[in-house]
């Protein structure tokens, strides 16, 4: 048996994405074991050795990936949060892939050109682990409106012609255990001297300027548009209660995490942030994205790819367009060849495809099989997806029911070239054994 672990970490972010690896290994004649991320490094120490694809190697993970090692399996990593790389450098070098954890893993899958360029520069000796494959993330923002085309709709129907306002900045309403940043950003190898206290000190100054104004934007749109619904979109760190408290006296604005972004932007009249990868979605389906950064935040978040692709905007014209079908056109083919060099998706061969063929060529047999269900949790889940409606917002995402996989296969069928007839069983807490049959 060759086995692949394959955990997901934030559902509305990466669930659908590393899914379809997962079921693409399987094709390959591997058998996947996916689920909530939390949960595999609890069941891992009991588990069979295969390969562990990571959604981060993070220097704070240092023991538990050594332990992986030592048990012989084998660490590959697909970053969720490698953008960092373009507007948190300091994080992405020092805390998300450190020298310490590149000697440990055995391949590391770069979102773009720029990321895997400079990678294979800056670390020479291990040049070989960096491949160049993209995420598959953004493949399903290529294919939204097929993907999904149920939330489209009932979005559309809920909310008509809105305006959605995307958030990123984490800042000031970090939902976190840890009240001192700093001290933590210690902890975390990201700050390791004096100038790497100075620029984290500076960006999340900045990214909370940026943050307060975004709020700005959102009480002027919903006084100067009382008809129009606006649709705010935190990110999936902050405190959601904090930021509907600041607009509770707007009865046309909602904060709302529901769903993955894609059919939220896909199904809005203006799209609005402030430097957000949810700019590549817009720009993926044929939409021109809008940047709202105020003069003096401009030259130190302009460059940034996000807004690159971005029609900038720093005024209270930020929903105006004028631009006639013709000049969109050529507006979007300019952005396009310009988010190639960023993120790997208008190639032959599509991203789930290479990391699961990577995964393959490195996958080993091991004798030991899983064979029990957890029975447990199998109808603890059945039970539970009975009273789903009733649960806290927050909590829902916390949980992977067996349907809803059933159910994402089918839709990812539709697009992709999956083969397989797949077995699906649970083996611990939103933990599943995906098998081919």
């Amino acid at each position: 048996m060759k086995y692949v672990y394959i955990p997901t970490e934030i559902k509305v972010r990466d669930f659908r994405s590393r899914l379809l690896i997962a079921l693409k290994c399987v094709d390959k004649g591997m058998t996947a074991i996916f689920g909530v991320n939390s949960n595999i490094r609890k069941l891992i120490y009991n588990l069979p050795p295969g390969i562990y694809l990571d959604k981060s190697v993070s220097i704070n993970k240092i023991k538990f990936l050594k332990f992986l090692k030592k048990n012989n399996n084998k660490i590959f990593c697909l970053d969720e949060e490698s953008t960092t790389f373009f507007d948190n450098f300091e994080i992405y070098k020092n805390q998300r892939l450190n020298i310490k954890n590149i000697k440990i893993l055995e391949k590391f899958f770069c979102l773009g050109k720029e990321e895997y360029l400079y990678n294979k520069k800056l670390y020479k000796k291990h040049k070989n682990k960096f491949f160049l494959t993209g995420n598959p993330r953004f493949e399903i923002d290529k294919f939204a409106k097929k993907i999904f085309f149920n939330e489209i709709n009932k979005i559309k129907k809920k909310y008509k012609d809105f305006i959605l306002i995307s958030r990123s900045f984490r800042y000031p309403y970090k939902k976190d255990k840890f009240s001192n940043l700093i001290l933590r950003a210690k902890k975390l190898g990201i700050i390791n001297n004096k100038k790497d206290l100075k620029k984290y000190s500076i960006t999340r100054k900045i990214r909370k300027e940026m943050a307060l104004e975004q709020d700005k934007l959102v009480e002027y749109l919903a006084r100067e548009y009382p008809l129009k619904q606006i649709i705010v979109r935190p990110h999936p760190t902050e405190d959601i209660k904090k930021i509907r408290s600041n607009f509770k006296h707007l009865k046309n604005v909602n904060v709302i995490l529901e769903y993955e972004a894609a059919p939220w932007v896909v199904s809005s009249k203006q799209f609005i942030h402030s430097g957000c990868s949810t700019a590549y979605i817009a720009l993926l389906n044929n939409l021109l994205p809008i940047s709202f950064l105020k003069k003096k935040h401009e030259k130190t978040n302009k460059t940034i790819p996000y807004n690159l692709i971005s029609t900038i905007k720093s005024d209270s014209s930020v929903i105006s367009d004028n631009l006639k079908n013709k000049q969109k056109l050529t507006t979007l083919i300019k952005r396009k060849k310009t988010l190639s060099k960023y993120i790997e998706i208008f190639g032959n061969s599509s991203a789930h495809n290479k990391i699961a063929s990577e995964v393959f060529k490195s996958s080993f047999e091991t004798k030991e099989v899983i064979d029990k269900k957890n029975l447990i949790y199998e109808y603890y889940y059945s039970l539970k997806k009975i009273f789903t409606k009733f649960f806290p917002e927050n909590n829902k995402q916390k949980y992977i029911f067996k349907n809803e996989i059933y159910k994402n296969i089918n839709v990812l069928r539709q697009v992709f070239k999956l083969n397989g007839n797949y077995k699906i069983s649970c083996i611990g807490n939103s933990v599943y054994q995906i098998k081919n049959i």
